[in-house]
């Protein structure tokens, strides 16, 4: 199921963890979130954890080429639908990378809270 305006995940999407590895070498991270919360913001998730691919039966992504840093901004996100804790204003770097990567996994709300 894919997110719509005005609506959130249900309280069954609040389902199994997963984890996300993200970078690579020395840099690389791991991160743990809903499945179910995932796939609703995200149609690349979705495909990864609802389809044939090995990510689904492992329950494992990794996505080398993303910053970890920026990564745990989208989490924070995720679950939060801010960017800090404090309301922080991010660097414009960071948006940027945001932007791009929400709009890489197919997440159409990531980048336009980041624009916003």
């Amino acid at each position: 199921m894919a997110s719509r305006p005005g609506e959130g995940p249900t309280k069954e999407m609040f389902d199994t963890m997963v984890r996300i590895r993200v970078g690579k070498g020395d840099t690389q991270e791991e991160f743990e979130a809903h499945r179910g919360v995932l796939c609703y913001y995200s149609g690349y998730f979705q495909r990864a954890f609802n389809g044939k691919f090995a990510e689904a039966q492992e329950g494992e992504v990794t996505l080398p080429t993303e910053d970890p840093a920026v990564f745990e901004v989208f989490l924070y996100w995720l679950y939060n639908k801010r960017f800090s804790p404090n309301s922080e204003l991010l660097e414009s770097t960071t948006i940027c990378k945001l932007w791009i990567f929400g709009d890489a996994h197919n997440m159409p709300f990531l980048p336009d809270s980041a624009a916003s």
